[in-house]
């Protein structure tokens, strides 16, 4: 038996217009997530409530990432034909156990995407984007 196991799992969360959104929700919903950040937990979840996929390699991750990315808020610029109009937040969790100590670890790993960056003159972006 392995003396430290770990369990990985994958949340990806979107900010568009100020409302925090589950990008890996079956698909586009128009009610909108209650989705809240609080403070850090005991649990480690930050985001009650937020879809939490587990996954086994990159292959997964790779796989949730085009999913969520399918489903991020996005428009058109005159710089950029699918410019994201949205922060994505991709958290890897990753938790584990010594089997024999019964010592636990926990960890997040936050990779942040921000809304696209065009210059408004340039990008002739006006409004509020869908």
């Amino acid at each position: 038996m392995l003396q430290v196991t770990y369990e990985f799992r994958v949340q990806m969360l979107e900010i568009y217009n100020e409302n925090l959104r589950d990008l890996l929700v079956d698909g586009r919903s128009n009610i909108p997530n209650k989705l809240e950040i609080l403070a850090t937990q005991s649990s480690g979840c930050n985001v009650p409530g937020a879809t939490q996929i587990a996954v086994s390699g990159a292959t997964d991750v790779a796989n949730l990432m085009a999913k969520g990315a399918s489903q991020r808020a996005t428009s058109e610029t005159k710089m950029n034909d699918r410019s994201s109009r949205s922060h994505q937040i991709l958290t890897v969790i990753v938790d584990g156990i010594h089997h024999v100590t019964g010592a636990r670890s926990h960890g997040c790993l936050h990779l942040i995407d921000l809304a696209g960056s065009e210059r408004v003159s340039k990008s002739e972006a006006s409004g509020e984007q869908p």
